[in-house]
C-alpha cells in the first residue's frame, strides 16, 4: 500500500512540475516571442542555376515524359552534389588556414622567448684548438687529391676514337635580328 500511495504522489508531482513548465513558457513566449523551427537551410539552395534546373523539372510531367524528368533528376543531383563538395571545400580551406595560423603563431613564441633559436650541447664540447684544426683542414687549398680528367681535359681513352669536335662555334658572337630574320625566310 505505501508503495501505491508513492506512485500516485510522483504521478501528483509529475503533473505539478508539467503545469509550472506550461505557465513559464507561456509567460516566456509572452516577453521573447517564439523563433519558429526550421529545417537546416544548406548554402547551395539558393544557387540561380539549381533553382532553374528545379523549375524545368516542375513544368515537366512526372508520368507521362518520365525519361526527361530522370534526366533533369539527375542534373539536380549532380548540381547539388557539385555545390555541397565546393561549400565543404571552402570549409576545409579554412580549417586549413586556422591549423596554419596556430602553427604560425606557436613557431612566433618560440622565437620571441629563445626556445627555437637557443640549442644547448648535449655531451662534450669540442676544444677551440681541435675545431680551428678541423676547419683549417677542411678549408685548406692544397690537396693531395689527382684533378678528375673531366676538369683537366685530358682525353679518356675510350673517347680517342670519336669524331673530333669543332668548338668554333662557341666563341663566335650571338646572330642578330635580321640574320636569323633571312635564314628563317629561307
Amino acid at each position: 500500500m505505501a508503495e501505491i500511495e508513492i506512485l500516485m504522489a510522483d504521478d501528483q508531482n509529475v503533473e505539478y512540475s508539467i503545469e509550472k513548465l506550461d505557465k513559464l513558457l507561456e509567460k516566456a513566449s509572452s516577453k521573447i516571442p517564439l523563433k519558429p523551427r526550421q529545417a537546416p537551410k544548406n548554402s547551395w539552395d539558393s544557387d540561380v542555376q539549381l533553382q532553374e534546373i528545379l523549375k524545368k523539372r516542375d513544368l515537366i510531367s512526372r508520368s507521362e515524359n518520365k525519361a526527361e524528368f530522370t534526366k533533369i533528376t539527375r542534373k539536380v543531383r549532380k548540381r547539388a552534389q557539385f555545390l555541397r563538395n565546393e561549400f565543404l571545400r571552402a570549409e576545409g580551406m579554412k580549417i586549413n588556414l586556422a591549423w596554419h595560423n596556430r602553427e604560425i603563431e606557436k613557431s612566433y613564441t618560440l622565437a620571441k622567448n629563445h626556445k627555437m633559436t637557443e640549442k644547448t650541447t648535449i655531451g662534450k664540447k669540442c676544444a677551440i684548438s681541435d675545431l680551428k684544426e678541423h676547419v683549417q683542414n677542411h678549408l685548406n687549398k692544397s690537396t693531395d687529391l689527382p684533378v678528375p680528367d673531366e676538369i683537366s681535359c685530358n682525353i679518356p681513352d675510350s673517347l680517342k676514337f670519336t669524331q673530333p669536335f669543332d668548338d668554333s662555334f662557341l666563341h663566335a658572337e650571338a646572330p642578330t635580328k635580321t640574320s636569323c630574320s633571312k635564314q628563317s625566310k629561307d
